[in-house]
């Protein structure tokens, strides 16, 4: 588990192309993706990002707690307050650069990113995150090689960013297996 906060061991994996708000001045009425969302096109970084996503479909992906937190955020209730929509920006997919590589579930959200922050094994990860998503980060590429390394008791799979301080939303990043990715993807993020 790592912050880009309250921890030396900064990972800095994350970038600036998921800022709280970035598409609220654009309502949209379905899916939208942003390519070139990152600098740059490579294996570990994917040129596309799905944007707005089901709302009806993502508590079973998100489970109670993840998703009852990304309700209460910044974002989802400036979204309510503007154009009460059926989708959100506040859950963002990005897409695996290549058949078999890792997805990343990216969302902004209020203070259960501290306490997800806080985790201390990956058991406690299990609890907050659920099963559902939690084996999707188990069955990541990233996690298999930790894994290989001998590393048990935590885990890179998972990162919190406090963008704008402890005030605002935080942001979370799961890395997801490639197959679960893909199906968060069409399940969430209709065409």
């Amino acid at each position: 588990m790592e912050t880009t906060e309250d921890s030396p061991d900064v990972n800095l994996q994350a970038t600036n192309a998921y800022g709280p708000g970035s598409t609220l001045s654009r309502p949209s009425t379905g899916p939208t993706y942003q390519a070139g969302a990152v600098e740059s096109v490579g294996p570990n970084a994917a040129s596309f990002v799905a944007l707005m996503s089901v709302m009806a479909k993502l508590e079973s992906i998100l489970r109670r707690y993840l998703f009852e937190g990304m309700k209460a955020s910044r974002v989802r209730r400036q979204e309510e307050d503007i154009w009460r929509t059926t989708f959100t920006d506040a859950v963002r997919l990005r897409l695996a650069y290549r058949p078999g590589e890792d997805f990343v579930l990216v969302w902004l959200y209020s203070p259960i990113g501290y306490a997800i922050s806080q985790a201390r094994s990956v058991e406690d990860l299990r609890d907050m995150l659920g099963d559902y998503l939690f084996a999707a980060m188990e069955a990541s590429n990233q996690r298999k090689e930790e894994k290989r390394r001998g590393i048990l008791t935590c885990t890179g799979g998972v990162n919190v960013s406090f963008p704008n301080g402890k005030d605002g939303d935080s942001k979370l990043e799961i890395i997801l297996g490639f197959d679960i990715g893909r199906n968060i993807h069409a399940e969430a993020y209709p065409s």
